[in-house]
């Protein structure tokens, strides 16, 4: 089973450094209340309480070139969380991967995703020893479920 860690240490990188530098505060992951009486735990939750985002570290496309399907209805559901949350100011999906960005950015273009006053789209860029990291880990996962001929 592909080793997960690196894509939860990539997450927890965005959301201590690149978001705090973005925003100029601190964010932690942290559960905030939504609409619907329920909670729920984002990814990042700004200090101050008025941002909360999920990070993607998906990319759009599979090894075989499909659509990363599972991947985008992920996405689309954190994006319904975020829109349900109560009492923030912004909500964003941040993307470490630009063709996932790319999709999201098609898909609103299309009238098929949120716009930009409803849900910000964020591209961060990792240190490249993080990035390496991440695209070895994708290589194994995918290796791991391509068929063999």
């Amino acid at each position: 089973m592909a080793d997960t860690r690196i894509q939860r240490e990539v997450e927890s990188w965005v959301v201590r450094e690149a978001l705090r530098v973005a925003y100029r505060q601190a964010f932690a992951k942290g559960a905030a209340p939504l609409a619907w009486g329920g909670t729920f735990e984002f990814d990042a939750v700004s200090h101050d309480r008025t941002i909360v985002a999920c990070v993607s570290t998906s990319v759009a496309r599979t090894a075989g070139n499909k659509l990363a399907v599972g991947k985008i209805r992920k996405i689309k559901a954190d994006a319904l969380y975020l829109l349900s949350v109560a009492d923030v100011k912004r909500r964003v999906l941040v993307f470490t991967d630009e063709s996932m960005l790319r999709h999201f950015e098609n898909e609103r273009k299309a009238g098929r995703f949120p716009p930009e006053t409803d849900i910000e789209l964020r591209l961060v860029e990792l240190p490249s020893s993080l990035a390496a990291r991440l695209a070895e880990a994708r290589a194994a996962a995918s290796a791991e479920v391509t068929p063999r001929e």
